[in-house]
């Protein structure tokens, strides 16, 4: 609320200033797979990857890891871990239902049958639902592609107008894969964040975001610059809200002028320095 130019308190307020809060998008991700933890699906699959690593660490391979709920980089690194041990796994979980089948074959009067079964159902639930799961695999992959996206947008260099490229090649990802349930969940908490239409608006006005917009279907395109117009509206609207109303007015026509005019440019240059890029947008020339 401190930064909201509506509230008395605010800091913009205090300090007769404007500037734009962005989120951090490594904390949206992290967000991203805090909402997987809701879903049933995904506590089953988690539930299988802390099995899989207890056989990991009884049979104390090294640098096993533990999964730290405030470090979700460490959920990825668990899968990792076992996919690299997987072939390992596998066989220990069969010699298991082996020994089993044995005890059943030879010993059919047991008392204990009942356990026995129970066990071996147990043990072949772990690979049918975990490793021999197309679905499960796909679930660490989308762990891992969170992971390292969070790595970059977390990076000294990464800048906002860098985040959508890569977003979307992440949603590309995403829609390429059977479990829907999970990229829905994902999918809705990245583009109903405030940090998304940021990114966004940052790289339409990118040479090669420009691009990338114009070069849309139609619709989508349309879609798309309506989103970016409206957080300028949103964004504009914010900056000059104290402003008289005679200064509203002008500067509405001057940001209408200027967003008309990066619309229907045909091409914006092509120029490898961002910085020089925007040297150039804002020279009277």
């Amino acid at each position: 609320r401190a930064f909201n130019s509506s509230e008395s308190f605010s800091t913009q307020i205090l300090t007769d200033s404007f500037f734009e809060w962005i989120g951090c998008f490594s904390h949206l991700l992290n967000l991203c797979i805090d909402d997987l933890f809701k879903n049933n699906e995904f506590s089953k699959y988690f539930k299988i990857l802390n099995k899989y690593l207890d056989i990991c660490r009884n049979y104390e391979w090294p640098n096993i890891p533990t999964f730290c709920k405030t470090r979700w980089e460490s959920l990825a690194k668990c899968f990792n871990t076992i996919y690299t041990h997987k072939t390992q796994i596998i066989n220990h979980l069969n010699i298991k239902i082996t020994e089993l089948n044995n005890k059943l074959t030879k010993n059919k009067g047991q008392l204990n049958i009942n356990s026995i079964i129970s066990e071996r159902s147990e043990l072949t639930y772990l690979l049918q639902i975990g490793f021999f799961n197309s679905r499960f695999f796909e679930t660490a992959k989308i762990i891992t592609n969170i992971a390292d996206l969070i790595f970059f947008v977390g990076s000294d260099n990464c800048l906002i107008y860098q985040v959508f490229p890569e977003i979307i090649e992440f949603i590309d990802f995403l829609n390429s894969l059977s479990t829907t349930n999970f990229t829905q969940i994902i999918k809705e908490r990245i583009f109903n964040s405030d940090e998304f239409q940021i990114a966004r608006a940052a790289y339409f006005f990118t040479p090669n975001g420009f691009k990338y917009f114009q070069n849309l279907e139609n619709e989508e395109k349309n879609f798309e610059i309506s989103q970016i117009k409206s957080y300028l509206d949103y964004y504009f609207g914010s900056r000059f809200l104290c402003l008289s109303e005679e200064e509203n007015e002008k500067n509405n026509e001057i940001y209408e002028r200027q967003f008309n005019f990066l619309v229907s440019m045909i091409e914006i240059l092509d120029l490898d320095d961002i910085y020089e890029f925007w040297y150039n947008m804002r020279s009277d020339d």
